[in-house]
C-alpha cells in the first residue's frame, strides 16, 4: 500500500523535471534544454558563439561602468575655480538669451558691427573683479557689445552703462546695487547648482524664443 501511495507522487516529479523546448538564441533551433536557463542548444558553435558575444557584452559593460566612475571621480574632485568659471559661464550664458532681443545695454546698438566685436558679451554693470558679490545678480548682468564690455574698447563702458541702468531699474535700486557689499560664500555644490539652475534656464528661454 506505501508504494501505490508513492507512485503517482514520482510520476509527478518526473513530469516537472523535464522542461520545455526552447529556441536556441544562435541558431534558432529548438531544443529541450538540460538547465532551466540554459540560452543555447548543446551544438559547440552555439555556445562558442554565445560565450563570445556575452564575453564582449561584459567587457563593454566594464568599461562603460570605468568611464562612468572616472567622470564621476573627476567631477568630484574639480578645483574651486573651475566650478567658479562653469557657474559665471552659465549666468552669462542665459543673460545672452534673456536679453537675446535687446540692444547693447551701453551704447544701444542692436548689430554692432565687425568694427565694434560683431557679437555681445553678458557686461557686468560692477565687474567680477572690483565686486564679486555681485558677479551673479542678474540686475547687474545684461547683454552689452563686445566694444563696450572689452578691455581693448570702452571698458565695460560704465557712464552710458549707469544712464541706461536708471532709466531700466530707476535710480533707487541702481543705488542699491552700487552700494551691495554684502559677502557671498559660495560653497562647490553651490556653485554646481547655479550652473546646472542657468543651463535649464537657458534652454528654456532658448525653446520659448524659437532660437
Amino acid at each position: 500500500m506505501q508504494d501505490k501511495h508513492h507512485k503517482p507522487h514520482l510520476r509527478k516529479q518526473h513530469r516537472e523535471s523535464v522542461l520545455k523546448p526552447k529556441r536556441c538564441r544562435e541558431c534558432k533551433a529548438q531544443f529541450v534544454p538540460v538547465r532551466a536557463m540554459q540560452p543555447v542548444c548543446n551544438e559547440y558553435k552555439c555556445k562558442i558563439a554565445y560565450a563570445t558575444k556575452a564575453a564582449a557584452k561584459a567587457k563593454k559593460a566594464r568599461e562603460q561602468r570605468q568611464r562612468r566612475e572616472k567622470r564621476e571621480w573627476v567631477e568630484a574632485n574639480r578645483s574651486y575655480g573651475y566650478l567658479l568659471e562653469k557657474a559665471q559661464k552659465a549666468v552669462n550664458a542665459y543673460v545672452r538669451v534673456r536679453d537675446h532681443d535687446k540692444a547693447c545695454i551701453s551704447c544701444g546698438r542692436f548689430n554692432p558691427g565687425i568694427v565694434f566685436g560683431g557679437v555681445f558679451d553678458a557686461g557686468h554693470y560692477r565687474s567680477v573683479g572690483s565686486s564679486a558679490s555681485t558677479r551673479f545678480h542678474l540686475l547687474n548682468i545684461w547683454k552689452q557689445c563686445k566694444h563696450c564690455n572689452d578691455s581693448r574698447g570702452l571698458s565695460g563702458n560704465p557712464i552710458e552703462y549707469r544712464k541706461a541702468l536708471v532709466l531700466k531699474l530707476g535710480e533707487k535700486r541702481v543705488l542699491q546695487l552700487e552700494h551691495d557689499n554684502a559677502v557671498r560664500k559660495y560653497s562647490k555644490g553651490d556653485l554646481r547648482r547655479i550652473a546646472t539652475i542657468f543651463r535649464k534656464r537657458e534652454r528654456l528661454y532658448k525653446r520659448l524664443k524659437g532660437l
